[in-house]
Parts: C-alpha cells; structure tokens; sequence
C-alpha cells in the first residue's frame, strides 16, 4: 500500500472531518447554548488551526523547493524530508531561547 502524501487538501479534509464530527455530536445532544459555542468557539478554533499548520506546510514546501531545489511534486522521501525541517526549526528555536 502506498504512503498518502501530505498535501493542503488532505489537510483541508481532515479538518472538514473535524468540524462533520463536532456538527453531529452537538446536534446529538441538541442544546443549543452547544450549537453557539461551536458555532463562535469550536469553528474559530478549528480554523485557526488549519491556518496555522497551512502556514507551516507551505514554508516547509518553499524550504525545500527554494533551498534543496527538489521539485515539491517529485520529493522522493517527503516524511524523512519534513522530519529533518522540523528538527531543524526546534534547533533553531532552542538556540535563539
């Protein structure tokens, strides 16, 4: 079985998952002070979320793409790839501390 590579729309789709389950566990209790708070809340914070590890994927993807001048399609090893970007960031993050 192929490995299923990592892309903003598998990202979005996870996220749409999300939000489907927090929709059908709400209207399950049927409350509506529940379907406010996930409207104003749960929503706020699923998208937010999804911006952020967006804005990650995608300075990642420039990472590679402008530094290693590997094509971002054809990346061989894309999980070896981001594990190394992220130990990378978290040296750079533990330096600057």
């Amino acid at each position: 079985m192929a490995a299923k590579s990592i892309t903003i729309k598998v990202i979005s789709k996870f996220y749409l998952s999300i939000i489907l389950l927090i929709i059908s566990l709400v209207l399950g209790y049927g409350s509506y002070f529940l379907i406010i708070y996930m409207v104003v809340i749960g929503f706020s914070l699923i998208f937010l979320q999804f911006k952020f590890e967006e804005k990650i994927f995608r300075e990642f993807e420039n990472s590679i793409y402008n530094k290693q001048k590997i094509n971002k399609i054809e990346a061989k090893d894309y999980e070896t790839l981001w594990r190394k970007y992220v130990d990378k960031k978290l040296k750079k993050k533990k330096r600057n501390e």
